[in-house]
């Protein structure tokens, strides 16, 4: 493929295309393909194809010529649409179909590619084609139809030019709700609540300025259905009418939404740092998909045979720790399976195995409660029930609790024992390296600067020497200081970064005058190294105003311009600051040695630099990037470095 995208990105492209409820084909300036919906595949029967990468005209030699004009029109910029055009498969089948040919446009302005939307069309338009000569037809034929008509599965309705129903299949008036057809001649028949919507939003409207098909979804009587307008022409090409179809598509969405939870609760469990959090956040997408305001999740403790609830969300009940057995949740768990129960139901379960319902807590009118196994052991429980309605839940949402418990226990049996305690032993042991190695670079990074200090003052007052040599030796003197002062400072601010005592005051600050300030303290530095120092200053923003500690940011400039001083032989630094997506973006780059990609996410950590495995070419302590990302931190903002050996490295941190 032509076009690059992240990883991330393409992923999320892909997924969303694939899983639209359209036929869409994205391909390149060579009409290769980069991305199709599963809808795309099923009409056009290309299951048995892999057709990412290939050629549009590979994968349909016989294209008619008339479209792959219409592909050369969309490359060049033009939007090109055809309605009910035929289709002619390689079987012979003939079929119909409404597309569209649009560019798409790369980063740069230029077209990238084209975007084709096609919809089969055939079923409508055979039944406009049926209605349309229905007139001619003799009365067998019409007796005919009309039991095709009134046998069809979804809604079928034809519409006059005043958008009055003049003819309906029972399909149709089961949909609205209605036993006969005394509603024949009512101006609108698409309402929400008892109300007709306005013109702009009802596809009728539409369609009768479009000229074309328009589709809208409604809600009918608690259900959900997708409406479908195709239009009817006079010979002179105006509307004299239309075919509605109404597909209820209840099922449909709802599997929909359950897909999306599923997806959202399983990438939930990965980037969340507590079980707390996590059963939270479960609760809020359950509740998406079925009743989940009572809703909590329990441990349970086998050798004291009770279940604490850990995350507890309730409106009648307020005890977090209870004895099992006395408990639908302890039912649970001894049978180590789901239990889905009406209020009748529960007392007599209750009453099979010894239970006072009374005790077991307060009645509900339906309760359901699913185990946490992990290797066929009941390591918890999760419940929601409901103290008013007796069908909040049904036998496929025990499915979806049983899928949700799984992942659940996982990622607790995760969380919980073996990432924290390898996470705890790892670090103990590593601490524990590291600390020696850090001692005694500390111990070096001190007598170094401070042995110079000491050692030039002494040959001063011994030796009498001409003023520049005595300024040269000063010069000296000045920077031992410095460096003792750096390692001081560094020492500091990671003590207090260990007591928690970072203290961040917050007031307005302009970005680009912190980058100003620190380019001029530093440029002699810098150059005294024969380095360049460059700064960038966007001109489409002279100020970025952000609500920061400055003296947390100009520290944090400060140590990142530093290192790169340190770890440059040759070439610039370059600071700056810029507004990506409504973020303020402040970077460090330089042209110096660069990072190992595999040491990228070390260097934040203390010790790193001080690693006895790694040794040290340049001076300093090895807690700069450390209190880089505490000081990020503390201003809620993210850093991220990237890097090349031997090409340079770039310190960007977001607020």
């Amino acid at each position: 493929m032509d076009k690059k995208f992240s990883p991330y990105f393409q992923e999320l492209l892909s997924n969303i295309i694939k899983h639209a409820n359209s036929s869409i084909a994205i391909h390149d300036r060579q009409m290769n393909y980069l991305f199709v919906s599963e809808k795309y595949i099923q009409e056009y029967k290309i299951s048995n194809l892999d057709v990412i990468g290939k050629n549009h005209y590979e994968v349909f030699p016989d294209l008619p010529q008339k479209w792959r004009e219409a592909h050369k029109r969309a490359l060049k910029g033009e939007i090109v649409t055809g309605d009910s055009d035929k289709y002619i498969r390689e079987d012979g089948t003939e079929e119909w179909t409404d597309w569209e040919c649009r560019p798409w446009y790369d980063e740069d302005g230029s077209i990238g590619g084209i975007i084709v939307y096609t919809a089969m069309t055939t079923r409508l338009k055979k039944i406009q084609n049926l209605l349309m000569e229905s007139e001619a037809l003799s009365k067998k034929m019409a007796e005919d139809w009309d039991k095709t008509f009134h046998a069809m599965r979804d809604g079928v309705a034809l519409l006059d030019d005043n958008h009055h129903i003049i003819r309906a299949n029972k399909a149709f008036l089961t949909a609205v709700g209605r036993e006969d057809i005394s509603f024949m001649s009512d101006e609108c028949f698409y309402k929400e609540e008892g109300k007709i919507l306005p013109d702009k939003l009802c596809p009728y409207h539409r369609m009768k300025i479009s000229k074309r098909r328009e589709t809208a979804e409604t809600e009918i009587n608690g259900r959900i259905f997708e409406i479908v307008i195709d239009p009817l022409f006079e010979e002179n090409g105006e509307v004299k009418g239309a075919v509605q179809i109404l597909s209820d598509i209840t099922e449909k969405k709802r599997s929909e939404r359950v897909q999306q939870v599923l997806y959202n609760i399983a990438k939930a469990s990965i980037t969340y740092s507590t079980i707390e959090a996590l059963l939270k956040y479960v609760q809020i997408e359950l509740n998406r998909i079925l009743e989940a305001e009572n809703f909590f999740v329990a441990m349970y403790n086998r050798e004291r045979d009770t279940i604490v609830k850990i995350v507890f969300s309730d409106e009648k009940e307020e005890r977090r720790e209870r004895d099992a057995k006395p408990t639908l949740s302890g039912l649970v768990i001894k049978m180590k399976r789901p239990l889905l129960l009406t209020m009748d139901e529960a007392r007599e379960i209750a009453a099979k195995n010894g239970m006072d319902i009374s005790k077991a807590g307060h009645p509900c009118e339906k309760w359901l409660g699913v185990p946490l196994l992990i290797d066929g052991e009941v390591i918890g429980v999760m419940v929601v029930q409901s103290y008013v309605n007796p069908n909040a839940y049904q036998e496929r949402d025990v499915k979806i609790m049983e899928l949700i418990a799984h992942e659940l226990a996982l990622t607790i049996q995760r969380m919980d024992i073996v990432n924290n305690l390898i996470d705890a032993k790892d670090r103990a042991e590593e601490s524990d390296r590291l600390k020696s190695a850090f001692l005694a670079n500390m111990s070096h990074e001190i007598r170094t600067p401070l042995n110079g200090i000491m050692g030039f003052i002494q040959v001063l007052k011994e030796e009498q020497y001409s003023e520049e040599e005595k300024q040269m030796y000063f010069k000296q003197i000045e920077k031992s200081s410095e460096r003792l002062l750096c390692t001081i400072n560094n020492i500091i601010d990671i003590s207090k970064i260990d007591t928690g005592q970072i203290r961040v005051v917050k007031s307005r600050t302009d970005l680009n005058d912190v980058i100003a300030t620190q380019f001029a303290l530093h440029k002699k530095a810098v150059e005294d190294v024969g380095l360049k120092l460059v700064m960038r200053i966007e001109s489409s923003h002279p100020q970025i105003i952000v609500e920061t500690d400055q003296l947390l940011v100009e520290r944090i400039l400060a140590i990142l311009i530093s290192n790169a001083i340190k770890f440059t032989q040759q070439g610039r630094i370059e600071i700056g600051c810029k507004l990506v997506n409504n973020r303020a973006e402040v970077y460090v780059s330089d042209t110096g040695i660069g990072i190992p990609k595999e040491r990228q996410n070390a260097i934040f950590e203390r010790f790193v630099q001080a690693n006895l495995d790694y040794k040290r070419t340049q001076e300093g302590s090895g807690l700069g990037l450390t209190i880089v990302k505490a000081y990020v931190l503390a201003l809620g903002g993210e850093i991220k470095v990237e890097s090349e050996p031997g090409i340079g490295s770039k310190f960007t941190f977001i607020f």
